[in-house]
This record gives C-alpha cells, structure tokens and sequence, in this order.
C-alpha cells in the first residue's frame, strides 16, 4: 500500500512513515499529517500499534477539574527531615 500526502499528492516513502504514531511527512512539501483514514480497514488500522499505558508515579498525582487540569508531585520524603539536619549540622562549623 502507498501513501500519498494530502497536500501536493506525492508518495511518501517509508521512512518518512512512523507507524507508532501514525504520522506520515512528506518529503517534498514538508507536511505532517495523520494517515489513519487512508488505511480504509479496520484490519489496518489494528496493524498500527498502540502505546502501552504507563504506570503513574507513586509521588504524581493527576486531578481534572472540568477544563483545568492539576499535576501535583509530593516532594517531602523522610529522606528530606535527615537532609535538613544534615545541612544544619554541616553548616554548623
């Protein structure tokens, strides 16, 4: 199967292809595009591989609040109590 870019029309050639992210450039006009729909099946479409889902971090947290969305990351460990005594012990002499 050959794609052809939506701008100009040209063919794409393969390594101008990412099949991960299902983008395709062309060469020529220099266009990103999307090309899912050129596929047609939905065999093809299932060819296209799919990230996998990542674990969020044990000190991340994601909150939607309708439009806004809040990243929150805890940054006090126990780690961080002997650190600030450790400092005020160093900088004690």
């Amino acid at each position: 199967m050959q794609l052809n870019c939506r701008s100009c029309g040209r063919d794409i050639p393969a390594e101008d292809i990412n099949v991960n992210l299902a983008i395709a450039k062309c060469s020529s006009c220099h266009s990103v595009f999307n090309f899912l729909d050129q596929l047609g099946t939905t065999a093809a479409m299932a060819a296209v591989r799919q990230r996998p889902a990542v674990e969020m971090p044990k000190a991340m947290q994601v909150e939607d609040w309708g439009g806004e969305l809040v990243i929150t990351r805890r940054w006090f460990t126990w780690a961080a109590i002997f650190l600030v005594f450790f400092c005020l012990f160093w900088d004690g002499f």
